[in-house]
Order: structure tokens, then sequence, then C-alpha cells
């Protein structure tokens, strides 16, 4: 058995890491935006897998 050298992470960029840029919503997820008056401005393609209605008409 070889043995392995575990470096501890560098977590002082943690807080700089850009993953609200990512594009994505997880497949577990879904993603829905509202104003402040409540209207939908923002749906991601699989809100019909979660909420049954689809997102074009969110």
């Amino acid at each position: 058995m070889t043995g392995h050298i575990v470096a501890q992470p560098d977590l002082t960029i943690c807080d700089r890491e850009p993953i609200h840029l990512l594009g994505a919503i997880q497949s577990f997820g879904f993603l829905l935006a509202v104003s402040a008056d409540w209207l939908v401005s923002r749906a991601s393609e699989n809100l019909a897998d979660h909420i049954g209605t689809p997102w074009s008409e969110a």
C-alpha cells in the first residue's frame, strides 16, 4: 500500500469563487425569482418537473 499526502485546501479564496456565475441549476432543484411586486422575473426550464407549471407559464 502506498501512502498518499493530502494537502490542506486553501480556503482563503472561497469568498471569491464565482459560484453565482455558473449558469446551471442542480438536477434536484429549480429557480423561481420574483420581483418586489411578486411578478415572476426568472424561472428555470425544469420548473414543471417540480411544481407542475411550465416555465413559460410561470
